[in-house]
């Protein structure tokens, strides 16, 4: 089977929250916005997309939302058909924002999984609060705080498992990170088809 190296940073702080994933170069754009967000810990409570130059991509179930003369169904389309360089965004809200970069060179594995993990930063976004994530990149946060703050907003993820804000930086296991990218992977997969989300 053909992979692609792809590697995803975090547009805000890219140094701190990024993967680099081996992704099959026939996968449909769906199911790599799936994969690229598993890999992030994300809990699909909201929608994503894929800007390129020319056009969003979009779920189906998404888009009575936008003008569909500048949009298309991410089923419609591949890894290939963006081009080497993209955008991926997950919860228009918090927009989480995620350039993606495609290595030119395919790499032949005997494989018929669809990703590998290679290499990251960063335990995940922190779902429905963008804030603070990136008040804690920037130094606002203790590493050592281990609570919420009400007073300011501020609240330990739900979807990750911290005892402290510094075990977001813990290095990524392999392990860890190859489960989440087949077992939870096909758990989601699964559950979104179920729901006819795209």
């Amino acid at each position: 089977m053909r992979y692609r190296k792809i590697s995803v940073f975090f547009k805000e702080y890219p140094t701190r929250l990024n993967r680099v994933l081996l992704v099959r170069e026939d996968v449909d754009l769906f199911t790599l916005g799936v994969v690229i967000l598993v890999s992030m810990r994300a809990m699909f409570t909201h929608y994503f997309m894929f800007k390129n130059k020319k056009l969003d991509f979009i779920p189906e179930g998404f888009y009575h939302y936008f003008n569909p003369q500048k949009e298309d169904y991410m089923t419609n389309y591949h890894l290939l058909d963006l081009g080497n360089d993209f955008t991926l965004i997950y919860d228009t809200g918090e927009y989480y924002e995620f350039s993606v970069s495609v290595e030119s060179q395919p790499t032949d594995i005997q494989s018929r999984k669809l990703c590998f993990f290679v290499s990251g930063k960063g335990a995940g976004i922190v779902e429905d609060d963008i804030t603070t994530l990136t008040a804690y990149f920037a130094g606002e946060i203790s590493g050592e705080k281990d609570d919420d703050d009400h007073e300011t907003g501020r609240y330990m993820p739900w979807n990750i498992k911290l005892k402290k804000y510094k075990d977001y930086d813990n290095p990524l296991r392999k392990k860890t990170m190859e489960r989440l990218l087949t077992v939870e992977l096909a758990f989601v997969l699964n559950e979104l088809e179920k729901n006819k989300v795209f």
